[in-house]
């Protein structure tokens, strides 16, 4: 169920930003438009419905909406509520001393608060089905809550609440049945997605997100359907990570190979360096010592790897366009108004209009199941207002055709060296390149996967694990070979092509369902700046 959210301030709104330059204290904004957080909203139900918490029901009730500290987590999802026009109010206050009558000294600060007759909307959404006792509860708290934010005590803060309880959306399926399309996620608001839990107080977002938290999202609200078993614990969806990126692109970690000129930017030239080192891989194997270094022509300018994304449907590498912003929460104590000990934190998350990344479903039947979904939620804090994500698929183009051509044209520019150095060849390399993590089963090497002879690899190992935010524990540690890896096969020309495309649906290794072991075959010779 979703429930439309309207919010009419009847006096100054202040829910105040805690880094304002020009004001002391300022009204929250994102983009130029006032909002309120997902957690006042929240904070102020649940502190209206903590007063009923002797009567059993009502405590029950709480505890479905709301959660319950350190075990549940409440059904419902708060949005932030975003004005339609955001007007201004400043206004200068001072402090007076109740014994002097006279103003504090250094107690002089101004405020810039939402005017009264603004209207916010939002959304609270709750992917379970809510009961029509609970509906009744909400609405009789929406009547009661009147106050927000900050200053309450001076008058502002004072609004209206009201709830339109609505059917959660589906989307009717115009795709043409395929194992593969792009995800593409559009965020409304911040997201905080955390891979470890932190030592102190401040989280660091990641840059992307990961697979496995998109099918911890896609599961929340698959779990009543008959479907939920075949998609999460068969693996026959196959969630990818998501990269900031441009709408229609497909975009893939850079691996090592590709280089620009140190401290400069994409657009002012990008280098394969994989040409020279299969070259010198070769030319040795005929006993010819030869290196090539990292330097350009002329100037001994140094390179660097290449940063930004790749886009494996036009070979372009490209950077996308993200912003930072930091968030502070505290946890207040329902009985003393103060924060609770030990739970401050600090947040710093990365915000970009689109997230790409390339979805496989290998059972058909399974694909309106998943397309016609609209909306999830994603990463921590997600029912305080962050995390909210739009969804959609586009068709994606022939990725056999795309790999096959892929395959041609890096052996056509591989070949045309050895000609010149007189290298013959009866056989073809094939480069894959891993776009997330791999989890090889004990004693596997990734040629045994593929049945093919190793020719060249550029990878690193790391230990990967994350946090369980439903039972605050640690995820399980596994081994990896990092997304970004590169491996080139080399095989006889009469290969089998199918084989190796139907290993590209099921993913390689363990948990391919959370987007481990999903490659791609990209030409990696042929790249491109950015088009700008």
């Amino acid at each position: 169920m979703k429930i439309i959210t309207k919010i009419l301030t009847k006096s100054p709104l202040l829910v105040s930003e805690s880094d304002s330059r020009l004001y002391d204290k300022s009204q929250k904004e994102f983009r130029g438009k006032a909002y309120i957080p997902g957690s006042a909203l929240k904070g102020a139900l649940r502190e209206t419905a903590d007063s009923f918490s002797h009567v059993e029901k009502y405590r029950l009730m709480n505890e479905s909406l709301f959660g319950k500290e350190g075990t549940q987590t409440g059904k419902l999802f708060f949005s932030n509520f975003i004005a339609e026009e955001s007007n201004f109010i400043i206004r200068t206050h001072v402090v007076i001393s109740r014994k002097l009558r006279v103003s504090k000294k250094g107690k002089l600060f101004n405020s810039r608060a939402l005017e009264s007759g603004n209207i916010l909307n939002g959304e609270i959404y709750c992917p379970d089905k809510i009961t029509d006792e609970e509906i009744n509860y909400l609405k009789m708290l929406s009547g009661i809550v009147k106050k927000i934010g900050g200053r309450r005590s001076s008058g502002y803060g004072y609004i209206d609440i009201s709830f339109e309880f609505t059917e959660n959306e589906k989307r009717e399926s115009m795709l043409s049945k395929s194992n593969y399309y792009i995800l593409n996620l559009k965020p409304t608001e911040h997201f905080i997605t955390v891979e470890s839990k932190s030592k102190g107080y401040l989280y660091k977002s990641s840059d992307y997100i990961k697979g496995e938290t998109i099918r911890g999202a896609f599961a929340k609200i698959l779990e009543k359907d008959d479907s939920f078993r075949e998609i999460i614990y068969g693996e026959k969806v196959k969630f990818p990570n998501v990269y900031a990126s441009e709408e229609s692109d497909i975009p893939v970690p850079i691996p090592e190979v590709i280089v620009k000129k140190k401290y400069k930017e994409n657009k002012e030239g990008i280098f394969s360096s994989l040409l020279p080192k299969i070259v010198e891989i070769e030319l040795r194997k005929k006993g010819v010592e030869i290196t090539f270094e990292d330097v350009l022509k002329g100037n001994e300018e140094r390179l660097e790897k290449a940063s930004g994304y790749y886009d494996i449907l036009s070979g372009f590498v490209k950077n996308p366009k993200t912003e930072t912003k930091s968030f502070t929460q505290t946890a207040l104590s329902r009985k003393t108004r103060a924060s609770q000990k030990n739970m401050l934190r600090s947040y710093i998350t990365k915000f970009s209009d689109n997230y790409n990344g390339l979805i496989r479903i290998t059972d058909l039947n399974l694909v309106e199941k998943i397309t016609e979904k609209t909306k999830i939620y994603v990463g921590n804090s997600k029912t305080r207002g962050f995390g909210n994500f739009e969804v959609f698929f586009d068709e994606c183009p022939d990725l056999k055709n795309l790999f096959k051509k892929n395959i041609e044209s890096f052996n056509a520019e591989i070949n045309k060296t050895f000609n010149i150095l007189k290298i013959e060849k009866d056989t073809i390399f094939i480069p894959v390149l891993f776009i997330s993590d791999l989890i090889l089963p004990y004693g596997k090497k990734p040629q045994d996967f593929f049945g093919m002879n190793m020719f060249y690899s550029n990878f690193r190992k790391n230990l990967t694990t994350g946090w369980n935010t439903g039972t605050n524990n640690k995820k399980p540690t596994y081994e990896v070979i990092n997304k970004g890896s590169l491996f080139i096969f080399e095989e006889n020309k009469d290969y089998n092509f199918e084989k190796f495309f139907n290993l590209f649906n099921e993913g390689v290794g363990l948990k391919t369902g959370s987007g481990y072991g999903t490659f791609v075959i990209p030409d990696l010779i042929n790249v491109k700046g950015d088009k700008k």
